[in-house]
C-alpha cells in the first residue's frame, strides 16, 4: 500500500515516464514477487521495463535489474525459454558494467540453474564456472556467494555422474565454511 502511494506521488511530480516511477514499478513488482503473486509481479515488472527502457535505455544496469527479475519470475513459472531470453539480455548488459561483476556472476549462476533444471548440466557447469571465476577475481572466495557457486558446480558434477569431482568440491565447501 505504501509503495503504491509512493508511486502515485512520483507519478504526480515526475510523470509516468520518469526513472523514479519506473523504479517504483520495479519495487512494487518485487513485493508481488515476494508474495508469489506472479500475475501482478509480471505486470509491474513489464511496466518498469518499458519505463526504464524509455528513460535510461536498454543498455543500462538499472534496466537490466528489472529484466533479471522478469527472468526469475518466468523461471519460477516454468517458462524457461522466456526466462533464458531475459537472462541472456541481462548478462550482456551487466557483464559490460565493470563495477557490477558480482551481480554478473549472480546472473550467470541463475542461468546455470535454469540450464540444470532443463537437464543441460554441461551448459550449467559452464555458467557456474564462469560465475566462480568472476568471484575469485573479485577476491570473494570466503563469501556465501562463492560457496553457493561451488555447491552449484558440485551439483552439476553429481548430475553428470562425476561423483568423485562432486565430493571433492563438497569437501572444499566444507573447508571454507568451517
Amino acid at each position: 500500500d505504501l509503495l503504491l502511494r509512493g508511486a502515485e506521488i512520483d507519478k504526480k511530480f515526475f510523470g509516468e515516464k520518469s526513472q523514479f516511477y519506473g523504479e517504483d514499478m520495479h519495487n512494487i513488482g518485487n513485493s508481488y514477487y515476494g508474495l508469489r503473486d506472479y500475475a501482478n509481479a509480471e505486470k509491474y515488472y513489464l511496466d518498469a521495463a518499458k519505463i526504464k527502457a524509455a528513460t535510461v535505455g536498454e543498455n543500462d544496469y538499472d534496466y537490466a535489474t528489472t529484466i533479471v527479475m522478469l527472468a526469475n519470475l518466468y523461471g519460477d513459472l516454468g517458462q524457461n525459454e522466456t526466462a533464458m531470453k531475459y537472462y541472456e539480455s541481462a548478462a550482456k548488459i551487466i557483464g559490460a558494467t565493470k563495477d557490477r561483476q558480482d551481480t554478473y556472476a549472480n546472473v550467470l549462476s541463475n542461468m546455470g540453474t535454469l540450464y540444470s533444471a532443463l537437464g543441460n548440466y554441461t551448459k550449467a557447469l559452464e555458467k557456474y564456472n564462469e560465475a566462480k571465476t568472476i568471484l575469485e577475481n573479485l577476491g570473494m572466495e570466503k563469501t556465501g556467494t562463492y560457496t553457493s557457486a561451488l555447491v552449484n558446480i558440485a551439483s552439476a558434477h553429481f548430475f553428470m555422474a562425476d561423483y568423485d569431482k562432486s565430493l571433492e568440491i563438497d569437501k572444499q565447501v566444507a573447508e571454507i565454511t568451517k
